[in-house]
């Protein structure tokens, strides 16, 4: 698989989990904002990820 993980930010423990799961994968991690642009035609999967906040 050749996957992207998409973080919106590099704090929090949405990054944390997204870190671990880009580290222990072939996947790789795009932080908005803070990364160059990639070419999103070369992955397989592309995975956004966001903060659950309930209350």
């Amino acid at each position: 698989m050749n996957g992207l993980l998409v973080c919106p930010k590099s704090t929090g423990n949405t990054f944390k989990v997204c870190s671990h799961v880009a580290d222990n994968s072939d996947a790789e991690l795009l932080v908005l904002n803070q990364s160059p642009e990639k070419d999103l035609k070369k992955y397989t999967s592309i995975i956004l990820c966001s903060g659950v906040y309930g209350g």
